[in-house]
């Protein structure tokens, strides 16, 4: 049986050493001594919990509505980070 921490393990060995040789996630597992489908049940159930978000700049219906009010773009820089966050759900 294998541990939370196994396949934690092999997720972050997969996307630092096979994802980027392009090797897929199958052979990956099936070179680790790990069936595919224990590690498949895995990342189905703990994955959903995290989603990436990419935001970029203010959607145009603030702009918008706002213009009436006062102009938020000359008020509040907007901010450039070389990072993506994520959101957690």
């Amino acid at each position: 049986m294998f541990s939370e921490k196994d396949f934690e393990r092999l997720w972050f060995l997969y996307k630092t050493e096979g994802e980027p040789n392009g090797v897929s996630i199958n052979s990956f597992c099936i070179g680790n001594n790990i069936p595919y489908t224990a590690f498949y049940d895995w990342f189905k159930k703990t994955q959903k919990k995290v989603v990436p978000v990419e935001v970029e700049g203010i959607p145009e219906e603030l702009v918008q509505a706002s213009n009436g009010e006062q102009d938020v773009t000359k008020e509040k820089p907007k901010r450039i980070s070389p990072n993506k966050g994520n959101i957690m759900v």
